[in-house]
């Protein structure tokens, strides 16, 4: 009972993390192109690799209590996906934040940094990964578990720090406030989701109880989820300035 319980739980859980970051990306996708506006696909990018991330994992863990996919090749899998994931979101906060921050030389000095780091750290972290000799091993009757690696996580953390630390550059530097609004939500993203895969890294150690470690990392995941779609919403024009651009466009 108690197992039926934590899946539903699960399942529940992570389908709420998908119907938000589904909406983020439709809307941030989809308005981005009519709009032109490259902070909107920013967000509509950071939302979609959430999205993937989650539904990854969803699928990888129904395959592998199938018994249809063994512990080596779910991790390869789940963080191979994961990398490429956050390349979107690394991407998306690349277009809502560097480019509005900085110019010219900085500007790409600022790309170079956050990109020649993430790209180091997945080569370091796949040693590890695609190197089942450096995996910890626990044999439990015919049960074989896999334990996840720390190094595993790094390129993540990568990306969701320099998310939260460039957000809170833009807020305090910029006296725009739509700039500000947009570099709040993909702020909250950022420190929620990385607060979620602090428990799911076991940074943050067990309570003891699956189903309330459950909760410890899906509650920030899903929160980081809504912050996401609500920073889709603040890129977009508000009616007044809808009515502006008509007026404008009427005017000419």
């Amino acid at each position: 009972m108690q197992t039926i319980v934590f899946d539903l739980t699960y399942y529940a859980l992570a389908l709420t993390m998908i119907l938000l970051l589904l909406a983020g990306t439709i809307l941030g996708l989809w308005k981005s192109r009519s709009l032109g506006s490259k902070t909107t696909l920013g967000m509509g990018l950071v939302s979609l690799g959430g999205l993937i991330v989650i539904s990854d994992s969803v699928v990888l863990i129904a395959l592998s209590r199938n018994g249809l996919i063994n512990g080596f090749l779910y991790q390869q899998v789940q963080f191979s996906v994961a990398y490429t994931a956050f390349t979107l979101v690394l991407y998306g906060l690349d277009k809502i934040l560097f480019s509005q921050l900085v110019g010219g030389d900085q500007l790409r000095r600022a790309r170079l940094f956050a990109w020649g780091t993430y790209i180091f750290s997945i080569g370091g972290a796949s040693l590890f990964l695609f190197n089942p000799a450096t995996y910890r091993v626990t044999i439990v009757g015919s049960q074989v578990y896999v334990a996840q690696q720390l190094v595993f996580w790094v390129p993540l953390f990568l990306v969701l720090v320099d998310g939260a630390l460039t957000s809170a550059i833009a807020i305090f530097r910029s006296n725009n406030l739509q700039i500000r609004k947009y570099a709040g939500w993909s702020g909250l993203f950022s420190v929620l989701v990385f607060l979620g895969t602090l428990r799911e890294s076991t940074i943050i150690p067990s309570t003891g109880d699956p189903f309330n470690d459950l909760l410890v990392a899906f509650a920030p995941f899903i929160a980081g989820s809504a912050c996401a779609l609500l920073g889709v919403l603040s890129t977009l024009p508000t009616r007044n300035e809808k009515k502006s651009q008509t007026i404008s466009k009427q005017a000419v």
